[in-house]
């Protein structure tokens, strides 16, 4: 699988052949396919799909909690439906 990267600037692919030397020094660095201008790359991480109901997640501890008071508080504001 070949890595994709995109700009620091931007989040856009490259416009060129990444320069690979500057790896050591912060990733490899070329011109942003959207602003053009030189910057410094950063692998994408890769999308993942998800059709699940976070609040259905098999999460524990404080996050679930409160992500289940956010979601009650929200529900009670009419901002989202049960």
């Amino acid at each position: 699988m070949e890595i994709e990267y995109i700009s620091e600037c931007c989040f856009a692919p490259p416009a060129l052949e990444l320069d690979m030397s500057s790896v050591p020094y912060g990733g490899p660095s070329g011109f942003c396919g959207q602003c053009l201008d030189n910057t410094i790359f950063m692998e994408d991480a890769p999308t993942i799909e998800c059709d699940d109901d976070p609040m259905e997640s098999p999460s524990e501890g404080f996050m679930m909690d409160y992500r289940h008071e956010m979601h009650d508080y929200l529900v009670e504001k009419g901002e989202i439906d049960e």
